[in-house]
């Protein structure tokens, strides 16, 4: 062993231990990966945004990924390859991911003509429909439209996220089945349709609460499409060194592992989650905030420490959303509309957050001393839902039809529907004021979604 060698083992052994909890194993982690893109799309806003997210995600978890990224000599294609190293270093410097091909390799590859590639894994997309193909395995969808770049751009993250949780499937000798999802309608497979959203994010101004996984999720996938209006992230945690096994944009420098040793000062989540859509960080935690501060268009609750999700259940806000995800592998989006839905407190109980912990869940469940765990797909998905829903409340507004609040998305991608939702109704609901003192509250202060109230509260009446 030497003396890097020894550096490298400490440094897994810090970032991957929740990684590991959660079922994965070293061979597996250490098993070589490649990823490659069509050259025709590797420059084009589609093919660079589904080339960067999968290289953020690949590099958290696994140990042996060659960038197969040789295709074209152009200065937009060399840009790209230099960004593509930069982001794999900064999260992991510990591999070469200019290595030469090894025999064996589990390859990846990013194409919107997947008829035409033999590739292990294949992501592919078309509008705002997203697709993984394996071992040339393809899901039933609908005949697809031409193209385009500006409308392909959610089509391709959601590609990314597919690709990213499949490989992580294969190379543990899972075998998950070829998937095509929706984000906007929320549909997979024959259902899955081409309806795409394109930016800006228009919500107006925005309080982040959380710069965990889901937090930075949503921050990166916020730039994809950028953001307007002013956006402030919530958060008074300092990032740690196993966190970067699943946050987006953050690196192990911001984690205090510059070049993958212990010996800088760690960042606040706050700043990292920030920097990557340039919003304000806001490096304290909610309750420490001044008294007074200035009411936001919309609160995002993305975190669940000292009580969070019941203060704000009890702000009279008019519209809450927020993402998480479980232990069973699933991504999920949550609405809550005081006098219609139930509020984030009431759905996800204090006593069973450890279920809910941001992008966490029980690595082991048959380990009853098992810690938390989280993999960087589960928070990437539930980030680019929740960013989805934000782009479709100043469109279609989907997110807010209905009865239905809950939406699910399975990324151990099992035969069946991938995409799945639930009704939590309100009506006992303990923690959202009454209608009259939320209607005071927003006239004092009114905000762009104050309208989506509903007038009626529909809580059981206290004895």
């Amino acid at each position: 062993m030497t003396g890097r060698d020894d550096q490298a083992r400490a440094f897994y052994a810090a970032r991957d231990r929740r990684t590991l909890q959660y079922g994965a194993t070293e061979a597996a982690l250490s098993r070589p990966v490649s990823l490659s893109i069509q050259a025709e799309i590797a420059t084009t806003p589609s093919g660079r945004t589904a080339l960067l997210a999968l290289v953020d995600m690949l590099f958290r978890v696994h140990r042996n990924i060659r960038l197969d990224l040789h295709q074209a000599n152009t200065a937009a294609s060399d840009q790209l390859e230099e960004l593509a190293f930069a982001a794999a270093a900064a999260i992991d410097p510990f591999q070469n991911p200019r290595r030469e091909p090894i025999d064996g390799e589990l390859r990846l590859h990013l194409t919107t003509n997947p008829e035409t590639s033999d590739a292990d894994v294949v992501g592919t997309w078309s509008g705002g429909r997203g697709e993984v193909h394996i071992h040339g395995a393809r899901p039933e969808v609908p005949a697809s439209a031409p193209h385009g770049d500006d409308g392909d751009l959610l089509g391709a993250a959601t590609a990314a996220c597919l690709a990213a949780a499949t490989t992580f499937a294969l190379v543990h000798d899972r075998e998950p089945s070829p998937a095509a999802i929706n984000l906007l309608t929320r549909t997979s497979d024959v259902g899955a349709t081409e309806d795409t959203a394109v930016g800006p994010i228009d919500a107006g101004n925005v309080d982040v609460i959380g710069g965990g996984a889901v937090g930075h999720a949503l921050t990166y996938w916020a730039n994809v499409f950028n953001v307007a209006g002013r956006w402030e992230v919530i958060d008074g945690d300092d990032a740690e060194i196993h966190n970067t096994n699943r946050c987006m944009g953050m690196t192990v420098a911001d984690a205090g592992w510059p070049d993958g040793l212990p010996t800088g000062q760690p960042s606040k989540k706050a700043a990292s989650a920030a920097r990557n859509c340039g919003a304000a960080p806001i490096p304290f935690w909610y309750h420490d905030l001044p008294v007074g501060r200035s009411r936001p268009d919309l609160v995002l609750v993305l975190a669940n420490e000292h009580g969070i999700r019941e203060t704000v259940a009890q702000s009279g806000e008019p519209l809450l959303l927020h993402a998480t995800t479980s232990p069973n592998w699933t991504a999920e989006l949550h609405r809550h509309v005081p006098g219609r839905d139930d509020c984030p407190a009431c759905r996800i109980p204090s006593k069973t957050q450890a279920t809910f912990l941001c992008s966490e869940g029980p690595a082991n469940p048959s380990d009853q001393d098992s810690d938390d765990a989280a993999l960087p797909f589960l928070s990437a998905t539930a980030g680019l839902m929740l960013c989805t829903a934000l782009l479709d409340l100043s469109s279609g507004r989907r997110v807010l039809d209905g009865r239905t609040n809950h939406w699910l998305v399975h990324l151990e991608l099992p035969t069946g529907p991938a995409v799945q939702y639930a009704i939590h109704r309100g009506g006992a609901c303990r923690h959202h004021l009454a209608p009259g003192v939320r209607r005071a509250i927003q006239a004092k202060h009114p905000r762009r979604w104050d309208s989506v109230d509903d007038s009626e509260d529909q809580r059981t009446p206290t004895p």
